[in-house]
């Protein structure tokens, strides 16, 4: 016969086993209380904190976690720096900082007015290449890659809507050391105070969501200073920036006649009108390289819009005069008075 082995474990008796469950017991209602206890003081906790956003913050910070930024009012119009002693915040980089700060003074300057050109300088030949309804790939890549093999810089006037598409095309403009232009949100026409309100300030937010700078220059669909978008710019303190050069890209004309167009008689402080969106402009793409050599060639040299304002700036600060924008007709000689032969008989 098979011996049996004793039970690894100890039989327990009935006392022991009733012991052993009240323990179990006590300690699952201890781990009961500390859950409802805890439960109870997070809950207050995020009351508290709803009830008090500082105290959010605070509480926040204690833990060491960021506190959510509130988010910034949206404005329209020209910045305007309400201390004029303070920096501007450095968030898009210090270049664009310093940027904002001769971009604020310049809307000051001009805040309202009307440019159709720079300075007249004969001894200066300084034009401006601005392109407008963009960003929109693959043109505007295709004209930034230009420039920046010329060593050329432009001004862009941008649709809000087109910057919401292609922020990094946008971005890529002010990277590159170009100046961008508010052109309202989408080109559609304003028939009410209102959309027009809409169109001017929703597209300067818009560009400054996807570049981090807001433009403080205003360029009007079609140049249409009667519109109700200009006179809302207008009354924000927008410069209103026109042209004195079309290369009329817009219309279906050979690229040679768009380089003639600009190229025939540039005058110091002339701006030229171009675009790089709205629809394709493979033409425009064509065109610039050849408008860059032949205006080099005449003693041009290019600046972005700030910087023609800068210099227009200057130039009436020196008591020259800012019209007329007319350039002067050539003097022609007298013809000499040659008496009929058969007057006087």
């Amino acid at each position: 016969m098979s011996q049996r082995l004793p039970s690894a474990r100890p039989r327990l008796t009935p006392p022991a086993r009733l012991g052993s469950s009240l323990l179990a017991a006590v300690s699952l209602l201890a781990i009961v209380l500390v859950c409802f206890v805890g439960c109870s003081a997070r809950s207050r906790t995020s009351k508290s904190e709803r009830a008090s956003p500082k105290a959010s913050s605070k509480s926040a910070a204690a833990r060491g976690q960021p506190s959510r930024p509130s988010s910034p009012k949206a404005g329209g119009g020209a910045p305007q720096n309400k201390n004029p002693g303070s920096k501007p915040s450095a968030a898009g980089g210090g270049a664009q900082a310093l940027a904002s700060e001769s971009d604020t003074a310049l809307a000051h300057r001009f805040a309202g007015q009307i440019i159709r050109h720079g300075a007249r300088n004969m001894k200066r030949k300084a034009i401006c290449l601005t392109f407008d309804d963009g960003p929109l790939p693959p043109y505007t890549n295709q004209i930034l890659d230009i420039l920046k093999k010329e060593d050329v810089k432009a001004t862009f006037f941008m649709l809000g809507y087109n910057a919401q598409r292609f922020p990094e095309v946008a971005r890529r403009v002010l990277a590159e050391g170009h100046a961008i232009g508010n052109h309202t949100y989408n080109h559609a026409r304003a028939k009410t105070p209102d959309k027009a309100a809409w169109q001017v300030d929703r597209g300067a937010e818009a560009i400054q969501q996807a570049t981090g700078v807001r433009p403080f220059i205003f360029r009007p669909p079609g140049g249409d200073l009667k519109s109700l978008v200009t006179a809302y710019a207008t009354s924000k303190g927008y410069p209103i920036i026109m042209w004195t050069i079309s290369s009329a890209d817009t219309t279906n004309r050979p690229v040679e006649l768009l380089i003639s167009n600009v190229i025939h008689t540039p005058w110091p402080g002339d701006i030229v009108l171009m675009h790089d969106g709205g629809c394709p402009h493979p033409r425009t793409v064509a065109a610039l390289p050849k408008i860059i050599e032949e205006t080099k060639k005449q003693g041009c040299i290019f600046l972005t819009l700030p910087q023609l304002l800068n210099e227009l700036a200057a130039w009436e600060d020196e008591g020259n005069p800012r019209e007329p924008s007319k350039k002067p007709k050539p003097a022609v000689p007298a013809k000499p008075k040659v008496a009929h032969p058969l007057r006087g008989r």
